[in-house]
C-alpha cells in the first residue's frame, strides 16, 4: 500500500506533460519542492483542473510512486497571492510569476526547508495587499 502525504503547499508553475497530464512544481511546507504529475488534469472533466493554476495556494495531496509523485487531490484553494490587475502597471501576478520563477531556479528538489513556505505566502501576500491598496 502507498503512503499518502497530505500538504499544504504553493503551485509554483506547471507544464504539459503529454497528451493531458500535468507536472505540476509545488512548494510544500512539509515535503519542499515536490514535481508532481497529475494523471489526466488538463481534460475538462478533471476536478485537478482549477486546482492547479500557477500561484494558487491550498491543500494537495501526494503519492510516492517508483520515480515520481503523483498529485492526486487538492482542496482548500486560494488565490490571494496574486494581486489584481490594475491599468497601466506592471501586473500583480506578472511580480509574483517572476518570484516563482526564481524560487524554481533556486529551490533544492525534495529537500524541506523549515518556514520557507510560510515566508514565501506571506511576501506574496503582502506584495498582493500593497498592489491592491496603490
Amino acid at each position: 500500500m502507498h503512503k499518502i502525504f497530505i500538504t499544504r503547499g504553493l503551485v509554483l508553475g506547471k507544464r504539459a506533460a503529454g497528451e493531458a497530464n500535468i507536472i505540476a512544481l509545488v512548494l510544500c511546507d512539509e515535503l519542499g519542492f515536490v514535481r508532481g504529475r497529475a494523471q489526466s488534469a488538463r481534460l475538462e472533466r478533471s476536478k485537478l483542473r482549477y486546482g492547479l493554476e500557477s500561484l494558487s495556494r491550498g491543500r494537495f495531496t501526494f503519492v510516492r510512486g517508483r520515480h515520481e509523485w503523483r498529485l492526486i487531490g487538492s482542496c482548500e484553494l486560494s488565490h490571494d497571492c496574486i494581486a489584481p490587475t490594475t491599468p497601466g502597471r506592471a501586473s500583480g501576478r506578472a511580480r509574483a510569476g517572476r518570484i516563482a520563477k526564481l524560487l524554481m531556479r533556486l529551490m533544492p528538489g525534495e529537500e524541506p526547508v523549515p518556514g520557507l513556505f510560510g515566508e514565501v505566502v506571506e511576501g506574496l501576500r503582502v506584495l498582493a495587499r500593497a498592489q491592491a491598496e496603490e
